[in-house]
């Protein structure tokens, strides 16, 4: 059995328990970033929005290259979190339903390129 996360304030995701029969998934894993409303002393927003476009599966334990993300507002971790620097999970490593979207924003003077490392189909 391999484990996907190990800190305590993150889910443990059992990735053994998701079967990946092209190997490939995250190519459904669609990530879109736009400027959102900013906060009043400036501060500017991203609007992220994390998407499966896979119509016929589910993807699981997406895992993302984040930087050092930090959001000057806290952001629900069961849709968003940082693991450890660099390393962030979406969905609590929970399943995202074929053509299904999640967004957050986040508010920060920099900007994160949020990138897919890991993610898993369920089909």
């Amino acid at each position: 059995m391999r484990l996907l996360r190990t800190r305590a304030d993150v889910a443990i995701v059992r990735v053994d328990k998701y079967h990946d029969p092209s190997g490939d998934c995250i190519r459904y894993v669609v990530i879109s970033e736009k400027p959102a409303t900013p906060l009043p002393d400036g501060t500017p927003a991203w609007e992220v929005t994390i998407s499966n476009v896979c119509p016929r599966c589910k993807v699981a334990a997406i895992d993302l290259n984040c930087g050092n993300f930090s959001s000057d507002r806290p952001l629900d971790p069961h849709v968003f979190s940082l693991v450890v620097p660099g390393d962030c999970l979406v969905n609590y490593g929970d399943p995202i339903g074929p053509t299904m979207n999640l967004s957050f924003v986040y508010y920060n003077r920099v900007h994160f390129d949020l990138l897919v490392k890991n993610a898993y189909c369920l089909e």
